[in-house]
């Protein structure tokens, strides 16, 4: 067995029960994930982008809170 086989098979084996379920989970959406190919994968260029600018422009301090955001947006649409 190889090293990078061995090092995940041993932590499995000394992690909690719950540790389990949730790499389980982690481990069936990361497989789901490839087999529907709706990850970044599948994106368009310009959708990369804009993803991309938006991480940087958070990075730089330039989010706003999910709270303020919401409001401007219920406030926006006559919903709050």
């Amino acid at each position: 067995m190889t090293a990078i086989r061995k090092k995940p098979i041993d932590e499995i084996n000394n992690a909690s029960e719950s540790t389990v379920k949730e790499l389980y989970k982690l481990h069936s959406l990361v497989k789901q994930e490839r087999n529907n190919n709706t990850g970044w994968l599948s994106l368009t260029a310009s959708q990369k982008e804009n993803i991309e600018t938006s991480l940087q422009e958070l990075n730089e301090g330039k989010g706003i809170p999910i709270k303020k955001a919401m409001a401007q947006l219920l406030k926006k649409h006559g919903l709050s």
